[in-house]
């Protein structure tokens, strides 16, 4: 079993006890533990166990009358049975290890949905702390977030939220946020040392957020696109060294 990537961040992260309730259930894709996760909760995500920018992602459901649905990109496909989903999903994960995860049902805007990105930062001798939150909304008929290959586009996190939420909710969301992201940050030093962290943070449609995953070199050209450029102007501070400022600077 592989011992990096996205499953072993979130067994990382779930080492703390106050995190564990906004950890969705993960696991790496067999056939089994497909059957065990998708009778589970009906709908499930599969992702690259190693990899970004939304691809390869297929939003997985279980029809009725034995037949599921494959979502991937804009594309759709029903499969009569289980044999069929099986092979279909066995190619389509052959080249490399997969997750399967618990599908959470994000809140949307005018219909798409979006997610939270939140970028968490410290340098030796300074707690972490929060350096960028926004809004991720996916474009049309993509069930991915990822602003490049779904088309779709940012916004400051507050304004999403109040989108969906009252102002009141949307507050309390972003400070539960916060401290969600600072304790999953403190486990994974602990694990790997990262210093910088982005995290992907799903808001239900009751407003409880998720933690889909972590990346400990996340782009921030997201950032660059708002208006306002102060965040984008912290991460940049708060880049552990000139390499990885230029990584930074890059994408």
């Amino acid at each position: 079993m592989t011992t990096r990537g996205k499953y072993m961040n979130i067994k990382v992260m779930g080492r703390d006890p106050s995190i564990l309730s906004s950890l969705p259930e993960t696991t790496i894709f067999t056939g089994e533990n497909f059957d065990q996760m998708v009778k589970k909760y009906g709908t499930v995500i599969l992702k690259p166990n190693k990899g970004s920018g939304g691809v390869g992602v297929m939003k997985v459901s279980r029809l009725s009358e034995g037949k599921y649905s494959v979502h991937s990109g804009t594309v759709k496909k029903v499969f009569t049975n289980k044999a069929d989903v099986h092979l279909h999903l066995i190619r389509s994960t052959s080249s490399r290890t997969y997750i399967v995860q618990r599908y959470i049902s994000l809140a949307k805007i005018n219909g798409s949905p979006f997610d939270i990105r939140v970028m968490v930062q410290r340098k030796t001798g300074v707690p972490w702390m929060v350096t960028g939150k926004l809004a991720k909304v996916a474009g049309p008929n993509h069930i991915v977030t990822n602003v490049a290959r779904s088309k779709g586009y940012v916004l400051p996190a507050i304004s999403a939220l109040t989108k969906t939420f009252s102002s009141e909710k949307s507050k309390s969301i972003l400070k539960k946020l916060d401290g969600i992201c600072l304790r999953a940050a403190k486990k994974l030093e602990e694990a790997y040392g990262f210093r910088t962290i982005g995290f992907d943070i799903a808001i239900d449609q009751e407003g409880s957020p998720w933690i889909l995953e972590s990346n400990s070199k996340p782009a921030i050209s997201f950032f660059r696109k708002l208006n306002d450029k102060s965040y984008y102007q912290k991460i940049l501070q708060m880049a552990p060294s000139k390499d990885y400022l230029k990584h930074f600077t890059s994408m």
